[in-house]
């Protein structure tokens, strides 16, 4: 994922678009919400 690409479209609120930038085995991890993955990270 571009992060400036994923920024550009944050600053617009085009979700969909900031959605696509994500790949389907996206990795996040914060220790608040601990490790998700996929989908589970694209809905952060």
């Amino acid at each position: 994922m571009s992060l400036k690409l994923s920024t550009q479209h944050s600053k617009n609120n085009d979700v969909e678009a900031m959605l696509e930038c994500y790949h389907d085995e996206t990795v996040f991890e914060d220790p608040a919400f601990g490790v998700l993955k996929g989908e589970h990270a694209r809905n952060m």
